[in-house]
């Protein structure tokens, strides 16, 4: 029922003569994130109006950018968007400890599917990120909040593997965008990395965390290219991420896992590009086998 409310809802507003009311609904939803009230619903609502604004033909066309921009300053966003996911992050801990099982199938609280409420805040957080200002970041406060979140005080394995493989989206137009700005993706890994521990037991789903991360904070060095699943290295000495990867080989201890990084860590020392001559390659190697050496001592 609340889906169907909801779709008539946009229904409505799309019509000429609400135009003017567009705005208050805005306001609305944000104030129900800030109450934790119907808050993907109001989400989802606010991306469909900040989308309706983005057509030429309104009246009263305002860009997505400029209504971001707008909500974080004078509304707070990304503070009341933090606070509300600690809010449902808390009932997802409290649904675990009383023996709740997390998965597609789970309702944690109201009546909507715990992955419509989980991916719909971190479908906003994308959509708000990639609609603001130039320069806008989520800051590295709130960066640290999302990881204690998710990581360090997670209430379930669930949300940690829906967060750390959530860094990029793909656009058949556009190609893939990305989530968090370089620094923002470097904080993460390094925290990632930090908090092994408490990842390694996370088997396959933390190699694809890992290598996600991974190639993201080579993008701006341009250390590495990528054909598919190919590595060409073209920078070897620019590679980021490198000792944290040879810690991933020393302490995995899933074997399926642990030879999915032995074959990251291999491809960075042999697919070398044509920029290292013949003295380079041999001095990457030499280290190469220096590292495996103390890695098994």
């Amino acid at each position: 029922q609340t889906i169907m409310a909801l779709k008539y809802l946009r229904e409505m507003l799309i019509c000429r003569p609400c135009e003017s009311v567009r705005p208050q609904f805005i306001y609305l939803c944000i104030d129900n994130l800030k109450r934790h009230r119907s808050v993907p619903q109001s989400l989802e609502l606010v991306i469909y109006l900040f989308n309706m604004s983005n057509m030429k033909h309104n009246n009263n066309w305002i860009p997505a950018s400029q209504w971001t921009k707008k909500l974080l300053t004078t509304e707070g966003l990304f503070k009341a968007f933090i606070e509300d996911f600690e809010n449902y992050e808390k009932l997802v801990a409290e649904y675990c400890a009383k023996g709740g099982k997390i998965d597609n199938d789970s309702v944690v609280a109201g009546k909507q599917k715990h992955v419509y409420n989980l991916e719909r805040r971190l479908y906003f957080l994308q959509y708000t990120l990639q609609n603001t200002a130039e320069g806008t970041e989520l800051g590295e406060e709130n960066i640290q909040r999302l990881c204690y979140l998710f990581i360090d005080n997670a209430g379930s394995e669930y949300d940690t593997k829906k967060f750390l493989n959530w860094p990029s989206s793909k656009d058949e137009l556009r190609g893939p965008s990305y989530l968090f700005s370089p620094k923002e993706t470097q904080q993460i890994f390094t925290i990632i990395c930090r908090s092994r521990p408490k990842l390694i037991h996370l088997g396959l789903s933390h190699y694809k965390c890992f290598a996600n991360y991974f190639k993201l904070i080579n993008l701006e060095p341009k250390s590495f290219e990528t054909n598919e699943d190919i590595i060409l290295v073209t920078n070897f000495d620019k590679l980021l991420g490198v000792d944290q990867l040879w810690d991933c080989v020393r302490y995995c201890q899933q074997e399926e896992t642990l030879s999915l990084f032995i074959e990251l860590l291999i491809s960075l020392y042999t697919n070398l590009g044509p920029e290292h001559n013949l003295e380079k390659r041999v001095d990457i190697m030499k280290s190469f086998v220096d590292r495996c050496l103390k890695t098994v001592m």
